[in-house]
């Protein structure tokens, strides 16, 4: 295995991703990235997965020869961030060890087996509606997410999507936010996530054009070189709007 990568691409879906990646797992194959050099197709393939959220980024590279490991994700990322040069060479040495060149810095770093780590396949969704600035949404609801509540719903933030826009709700018994845009959407859609999830997904795919679909308790957010996948929450909704009928505005 041989490959070459922009240094600054890499380092970018590496901070993107590594928030999936659990501190906290028994499995040392879960703590790293996926790394997989793709010959025939000329791309470069990452994947990060807790068993709950998985996603995969692809970008093109200089693929020599294709070729898989895991390697830790901390680890990775900081090799990445501190790299001297923009192009980054990664060469297998031997089995269980990669070498990383960059600029006149070498490195020889070990490896695992990329055949033990435990993939969580993203199912394909059927059909798909639009959605952008899920970053946004993020930022404006996460603060009304309710915590150590009786209703699992409200751990959550809800996604509804309509023909003509979309919006995300929270509610934490006390104060209700809701964010919302108008844009063609193309479809209807209606889910709750968890805060957690919902923060990843913003920060790996930021405010861009997305394609959203769902398939069983799965939801998966689609763009251009990025796969999304993570489970809904189960639990039924508060009926916001009826809230939002009973909130009547006082003037001091």
């Amino acid at each position: 295995m041989k490959f070459k990568v922009n240094r600054n691409i890499l380092l970018e879906y590496l901070k993107s991703m590594e928030k999936i990646v659990p501190k906290d797992t028994p499995l040392e194959e879960l703590k790293g990235f996926l790394v997989e050099a793709n010959e025939d197709d000329g791309h470069l393939y990452l994947t990060a997965n807790n068993l709950k959220t998985a996603v995969i980024r692809k970008f093109e590279a200089g693929i020599e020869s294709g070729g898989s490991f895991v390697m830790n994700a901390k680890r990775l990322t900081h090799i990445v961030s501190v790299a001297g040069s923009e192009d980054m060479e990664f060469e297998e040495v031997r089995k269980g060890v990669i070498g990383i060149t960059a600029g006149t810095c070498v490195y020889r770093l070990p490896v695992l087996d990329s055949s033990k780590y435990p993939r969580t396949e993203i199912p394909f969704p059927d059909s798909t509606v639009n959605m952008c600035g899920l970053k946004q949404l993020y930022l404006k609801t996460c603060s009304s997410v309710g915590k150590g509540m009786d209703n699992e719903a409200l751990k959550g933030i809800h996604i509804d999507i309509e023909d003509d826009g979309f919006r995300a709700i929270s509610c934490n018994g006390q104060n209700i936010a809701l964010a919302s845009k108008e844009i063609k959407c193309g479809g209807k859609l209606s889910f709750t996530v968890s805060k957690h999830d919902f923060f990843n997904l913003a920060y790996t795919a930021g405010d861009d054009d997305v394609q959203v679909g769902t398939s069983g308790p799965h939801v998966i957010f689609m763009k251009k070189g990025m796969l999304f996948s993570m489970k809904t929450l189960p639990h039924r909704f508060i009926d916001a709007d009826m809230i939002l009928k009973a909130i009547k505005t006082a003037y001091m």
